[in-house]
């Protein structure tokens, strides 16, 4: 409700660390007024580091570009890959780094077509990603394919992990267990690949999008889609639909207003984030659709939980797809 209050609490108790997930990064630079920012003093922060999420190098930018007028240090904003099954943090990207962490730009076609990162030539479509930093003592990682086959350098694959902090188990739950650790080695469902000593995540294995035989991740779709003003922060989710006539996936994106009034204008919306999707990233979806502010199911954390969504957007609109 009051982002900003995070920023009130850093200056009046000269807080030094916060561990966010990549949304809050730009939900906070979004949500607070610029007439506001001379209140805070960011000056006591070591770091911020960015977790939980695939780490996005706008929603850094965006955080930096608000805030760097409140005392923000070049180099506070960091990352890395943390879960609860490793009890906590896999890497770290390098504290020390004034740039903050290392960023690759990696040819469009490339990635989504052959599944790996090769740099992008200048003047070709690009994505940036974002390294969540170097292991920590005691963790191994390896990227592994579909088939179980251990992947080379800049290969995506499923990012699996191996640690002296590893969880034994899912509480009460030995079949997710026996799928999830394998010869000792936890199978995380994330995507991600290696280069050098650092480790990059790009989205969940289960909620990619295979479109025409390419891999698209819908955070990058999602991310487009949250820059309209007529959109709530964080509040779209890009799903696939089965398409019986093509014989793969159709786009859809689900998308809540930030006042149910803006509805009647949805025409126009809708025709505006076509242009930005397709614009941003090369992408053209099959259908936009607005709803009114809270339809998007969430997860316990407030996350927008995708299949759920996507099962009652279905139910709703029948007519976009079926299942395969």
């Amino acid at each position: 409700m009051h982002p900003d209050s995070m920023l009130q609490v850093i200056s009046e108790h000269k807080s030094t660390l916060a561990w966010l997930p990549n949304f809050a990064f730009q939900f906070v630079a979004r949500r607070t007024p610029p007439a506001r920012c001379s209140q805070y003093d960011l000056s006591s922060m070591r770091a911020f580091i960015n977790c939980s999420e695939p780490v996005r190098a706008a929603s850094m930018d965006e955080f930096q570009n608000a805030f760097g007028s409140t005392g923000l240090r070049q180099g506070a904003l960091q990352s890395s890959y943390a879960m609860a099954e490793n009890v906590f943090t896999v890497s770290q990207s390098d504290l020390r780094s004034e740039s903050g962490p290392t960023r690759i730009l990696a040819d469009t076609a490339t990635f989504r077509s052959e599944h790996r990162v090769v740099r992008a030539c200048p003047g070709f479509p690009a994505m940036c990603f974002m390294s969540s930093g170097s292991l920590l003592s005691g963790n191994e990682v390896r990227v592994v394919a579909d088939s179980g086959t251990i992947l080379g350098e800049a290969e995506v694959g499923e990012i699996a992990i191996r640690s002296e902090t590893l969880f034994n188990g899912y509480y009460n739950r030995p079949d997710l267990t026996t799928k999830a650790i394998v010869d000792g080695w936890y199978h995380t469902g994330d995507l991600g690949f290696t280069l050098g000593s650092e480790l990059f995540v790009v989205g969940r294995k289960k909620d990619l999008l295979i479109v025409g035989g390419e891999n698209l991740n819908p955070q990058d779709i999602e991310e487009v889609i949250s820059t309209h003003p007529a959109i709530h922060d964080g509040r779209a989710v890009a799903v696939g639909v089965y398409n019986p006539d093509l014989g793969t996936e159709d786009v859809v994106v689900i998308a809540e207003v930030e006042d149910e009034n803006m509805l009647r204008d949805s025409g126009e919306i809708e025709r505006k984030l076509r242009e930005q999707v397709i614009a941003g990233t090369g992408v053209a979806v099959k259908a936009v659709v607005l709803k009114p502010p809270k339809w998007i199911v969430k997860s316990t954390a407030g996350k927008p939980a995708r299949s759920a969504t996507r099962e009652k957007l279905l139910r709703e609109h029948p007519e976009l797809g079926v299942e395969p």
